[in-house]
């Protein structure tokens, strides 16, 4: 095992050395806990921490001469420490969230790979989809994302302009998909508990909600009313962003070929998200028959694409039309959720019963 890993790293620069090495381990580990404890969702624990763990090799890596006490400071370039530091509140972010949820729980697994394993029982097939998807692709999907601040680190090159316009970027829209989580959260213990503590959540979570969204099932306020996924929006414009910091640096792209290679890994996190959320969608149409007028008036991702479904049912379907989709999405507002002090000391929301 070991001679063939070094024939498959063999002519790699030192740091892709060190990267790939992580990577073929993390492709054995989380196919073999996968298939031995039927939980597959043993690279979801891990996705918040392996792409800026990868940048970091590559961002600190000229730190480091022959020996590790020897530090070299100087070639340290900015651009993908940088990178490596958004990369980082990325997953804090995340991982808060994922806490939040239990989904760091060995025995958590994603709902839909149980519904996925009952739909295709062959045992055979599940273990090479166990390998090659969820295992193989997904590590590797995950080692791509990484590679633009690789090529960043390859050339000495001050920050610029568009850095900073970048960066703002992707706060922005790692801002943009923490809202729309928090906003997940909150309508998802309201729709357990009947009640909210609003004080204890973050801002933007006050959505006014009432009996005829929990009885509708899923959220369709805040921002969940321009898109029905913003949260995974967000995170695709969070990759796209980053995929861009090295193409910055003229000295990196010389052609179509070198701007396809760095954009690769982020419009393929795209691909597998659309795959993935039409399997989400599939599951919610089946679950909540309000969906289906839902998604004829909702866009999957982008809200101009809500504006052009609004446009469409109002003049080419008719004003009624739309409506009575509108209704059947955001009406009934019969027993709605009012704000009430609980004994001077919390805010708690609470359903209104007539």
């Amino acid at each position: 095992m070991a001679s063939f890993e070094r024939e498959l790293v063999k002519g790699l620069s030192p740091q892709l050395r060190v990267t790939s090495r992580y990577l073929l381990f993390n492709i054995a580990w989380t196919f073999l806990a996968g298939h031995f404890t039927g939980n597959w969702s043993q690279v979801d624990r891990f996705w918040p921490l392996l792409p800026p763990f990868y940048t970091a090799i590559y961002a600190l890596f000229p730190l480091f001469g022959n020996s590790a006490l020897k530090l070299k400071i100087q070639n340290v370039q900015p651009r993908p420490l940088l990178m490596m530091f958004l990369q980082f509140i990325w997953s804090i972010r995340l991982t808060y969230y994922a806490f939040r949820r239990g989904l760091l729980s060995l025995n958590e697994e994603d709902y839909r790979w149980p519904v996925f394993r009952k739909m295709v029982p062959n045992k055979a097939f599940q273990i090479i989809f166990n390998f090659g998807f969820v295992a193989f692709f997904q590590n590797c999907l995950l080692y791509s994302l990484s590679l633009p601040a690789y090529a960043a680190a390859s050339k000495v090159s001050p920050l610029q302009c568009g850095d900073a316009l970048l960066a703002v970027l992707v706060l922005l829209s790692i801002a943009g998909e923490s809202i729309a989580d928090n906003q997940q959260w909150v309508f998802q213990k309201f729709k357990k508990t009947k009640r909210v503590n609003y004080a204890e959540e973050w801002p933007g979570s006050r959505l006014g909600l009432n009996a005829a969204d929990r009885g509708r099932g899923f959220l369709t306020k805040g921002l969940w009313a321009y898109s029905r996924h913003p949260n995974v929006a967000c995170e695709q414009l969070i990759w796209l962003f980053m995929s861009l910091f090295p193409i910055l640096e003229n000295n990196n792209v010389h052609n179509f070929i070198d701007y396809f290679l760095l954009m690769l890994p982020s419009l393929s996190l795209c691909l597998l998200i659309y795959s993935s959320t039409l399997f989400t969608e599939k599951i919610s149409s089946s679950k909540y028959p309000a969906y289906r007028l839902y998604q004829q008036r909702v866009a999957m991702f982008w809200p101009v694409e809500t504006w052009i479904k609004t446009l469409y049912l109002k003049y080419i379907k008719g004003e009624k039309i739309r409506q009575s989709v509108e209704n059947g999405i955001w009406g009934g507002d019969a027993g709605e959720a009012t704000v009430i002090p609980d004994q001077g000391k919390k805010t708690l929301l609470k359903e209104h019963s007539d």
